[in-house]
């Protein structure tokens, strides 16, 4: 691990500096400003873990070789993948996650880098906003690396970095990117919501899981709903795919925590934007169609669901008020319990 100087790399150099001469600026982590994209991932390579291949979250060394791997990824590890040498122990590496945060406040824009092995064009500026996509974009990449790694951990405090800075930011752009972020940080969420309800175990936090994958798909769905509201007609069809799929799995979260009139809302919403969806594309496909049928399936489900509950309910309240004299009763209180008897019976099959 390369030392650093304080903590972040050396901010670019005046402007009577620069014209001095065309030297490369140097970080501390050997990333010069006119760095191709292999030369770059050489100098990111000693901040990445191991075995996920992500940025480092988290940092632990091994004793007795000096290697960093991610906290999550240091239980999965006996043998260094990098030396082969016995691990004995592993200790927290403030300073690597320090390093870490250094190097994605200071280079994490340069994302383009990953894209093509060709030196980067000399910009004079960029805006406020376009550094801030690339950087939050670059972070959106590197929580999908530790995701495809293993390592969820990581993935959702790159994720949830990213969207904390996206979150005031009221410019299309910033708000398209961070519904996607949003979205992301459901899915993962929505995982680790199957392993919370299957083991009934909360995961790393106090909050239960279902809920939080909730509140973010809430909010994607939010932004999508106002982008489809506002946003261009070029991108309607486009919009109107990723908002159905958020509401289908704001959906799926709702019925697991088993707040049935938010699922039906959430399904419904994803039924009509499917439909609509599928009237705007004459060329629809079958698979389209099979996943419209796929929500109206779910829909139906939980509006069966819902109503045995109400049901039962019903049949709760009318036992409450023990054997009735319907010779007591005025002629529409007799008809309101016959009718009732006979749905519950209907709903419950019984």
């Amino acid at each position: 691990m390369a030392e650093t100087k304080g903590n972040s790399c050396p901010v670019q150099p005046s402007s009577n500096e620069a014209n001095k001469a065309n030297e490369v600026i140097e970080c501390p982590f050997g990333f010069g400003t006119r760095a191709t994209s292999t030369e770059w991932e050489k100098a990111i390579a000693p901040l990445c873990c191991p075995l996920c291949h992500a940025l480092l979250y988290e940092t632990q060394r091994a004793t007795p070789c000096g290697h960093c791997y991610c906290k999550t990824c240091s239980f999965k590890v006996k043998d260094c993948l990098l030396c082969a040498a016995d691990i004995e122990e592993f200790a927290n590496a403030a300073d690597v996650d320090s390093d870490v945060e250094s190097f994605i406040r200071a280079h994490s824009h340069n994302i383009d880098l990953l894209q093509s092995d060709q030196t980067p064009s000399t910009q004079t500026s960029e805006s406020e906003t376009d550094v801030l996509l690339k950087r939050t974009t670059f972070l959106l990449y590197q929580a999908l690396k530790a995701q495809k790694g293993g390592n969820s951990a990581s993935a959702l405090s790159r994720l949830q970095q990213a969207e904390s800075e996206l979150m005031h930011k009221k410019e299309q752009s910033c708000v398209n990117q961070r519904s996607i972020i949003l979205g992301k940080l459901s899915d993962i969420l929505y995982v680790f919501s199957l392993w919370y309800i299957c083991t009934d175990l909360c995961v790393r936090c106090s909050e239960n899981e279902p809920g939080k994958a909730a509140k973010y798909i809430e909010q994607a769905c939010l932004l999508l709903e106002n982008d489809l509201s506002t946003g261009e007609q070029l991108y309607e069809k486009e919009l109107l795919g990723v908002l159905s799929t958020s509401h289908g799995k704001a959906g799926d979260i709702y019925a697991l925590l088993e707040n049935d009139d938010l699922a039906i809302s959430h399904y419904s919403r994803a039924v009509a934007l499917k439909e609509q969806l599928i009237g705007l594309d004459a060329n629809a496909d079958t698979s389209m169609s099979l996943q419209k049928a796929l929500l109206l399936t779910k829909l139906a489900e939980i509006l069966n669901l819902a109503a045995r509950k109400r049901a039962y309910d019903a049949q709760r309240v009318v036992e409450s008020l023990g054997q009735l004299d319907h010779s007591t009763l005025s002629e529409r209180d007799q008809n309101v319990v016959e009718y009732v008897n006979n749905s519950i019976a209907f709903i419950l099959g019984e």
